[in-house]
């Protein structure tokens, strides 16, 4: 195109100086023709001009309009087979969807049969079954009760790296939900759960970020000694690569973590205390970095044994619309009579 451009030119520029010079009065001959003649002249001179510098315009263009033809219709391919990709990604993705239900579904179901069965038994049989017996149906139904968790933390997994609605909303109302949901069990623990000032404004799915603020909480009251758990949630800034962030953090006062398994936690069904201790099954950090993952964002931790967690997360975060107008608890702690585990 750039070459085109400048043979027209050239073109132009040679048309203009052709009629210039017939045009013009010869110094060395003040005998020149009439001016009629010489301006047929050097429209006729022109017309050649222009026409041999079109010709030749023309043959370096077509070339180029082949090549941006076939980059046009290979283009048109490859937004077509985008589009078939996505579909057939889209069709996969429902099927996997249904597949997990059945899956789960079917799975989960002999697993309560074998669990009602074996409470049947410690119940009408329990005076035929000696010791060993009720402990081992005791067993049983605690390992029906156990893989039926994994199951769902799961299929919580797998769901968490679906791509996750794109909404604008105040993380602070998240945090109101979790917390609503999470009172009976910080009263519980005799726990505190303190807001330090406003959180930010993201971008993101409110049921799939609540899983994650849900998860961090009740991990800051799980894994905690103290006769008072406490948990923090607020916003700092962090220097990365890009400048300064902003990042959410849950802070705790609990047990802490060594930093040789700062990763290792983040590790699906990665347990780093005996059952008897704790209860769960060592999904829930696996699926809330997943989940900020997806979002955009990263999840990671500083914690020392003894010194408790700070766990920080980053989100797109986006700027408020206007100030906030209502008043909200800075701080969830359970009643006065509950009692520490």
């Amino acid at each position: 195109m750039t070459l085109s451009v400048s043979v027209l030119t050239i073109v132009s520029l040679g048309a203009v100086a052709i009629t210039s010079l017939h045009l013009s009065p010869s110094l060395a001959d003040m005998t020149r023709p009439p001016l009629a003649g010489n301006l047929l002249l050097a429209l006729g001179s022109t017309a050649v001009f222009v026409f041999a510098g079109a010709t030749l315009l023309l043959r370096i263009s077509q070339p180029l309009l082949r090549r941006l033809e076939e980059s046009e219709r290979r283009l048109y391919e490859l937004v077509a087979t985008l589009e078939t990709r996505a579909s057939d990604l889209a069709r996969a993705n429902q099927e996997l969807d249904d597949f997990t239900y059945i899956a789960s579904h079917d799975l989960k179901e002999p697993l309560r049969g074998i669990s009602a069965y074996c409470g049947i038994l410690l119940e009408d049989y329990h005076d035929r079954l000696d010791d060993n017996g009720r402990r081992m149906t005791s067993t049983l139904v605690t390992l029906c009760q156990r893989l039926s968790q994994l199951i769902d933390d799961l299929l919580s997994y797998c769901r968490a790296g679906r791509t996750p609605e794109q909404a604008e909303l105040e993380l602070d109302d998240v945090l109101d939900n979790v917390l609503a949901m999470l009172n009976p069990a910080i009263e519980a623990r005799c726990g505190v759960v303190r807001r330090l000032g406003r959180l930010s404004r993201v971008r993101g799915d409110s049921r799939l970020l609540g899983m994650v603020l849900q998860n961090l909480i009740s991990n800051g009251l799980k894994f905690n000694t103290s006769q008072s758990p406490t948990v923090e949630i607020g916003t700092a800034e962090i220097s990365t690569a890009a400048g300064r962030q902003a990042a959410m953090f849950v802070r705790d006062n609990g047990i802490g973590i060594e930093p040789r398994h700062h990763e290792a936690v983040f590790a699906i069904f990665r347990r780093l205390h005996a059952r008897d201790q704790y209860e769960g099954t060592g999904a829930g950090l696996a699926i809330a970095r997943k989940i900020i993952e997806q979002h955009g964002g990263r999840l990671w931790l500083e914690s020392e044994p003894g010194r408790g967690s700070t766990f920080f997360f980053t989100l797109p975060v986006v700027a408020s619309a206007r100030p906030r107008l209502r008043k909200r608890p800075s701080v969830a702690k359970g009643q006065p009579q509950c009692v520490a585990g």
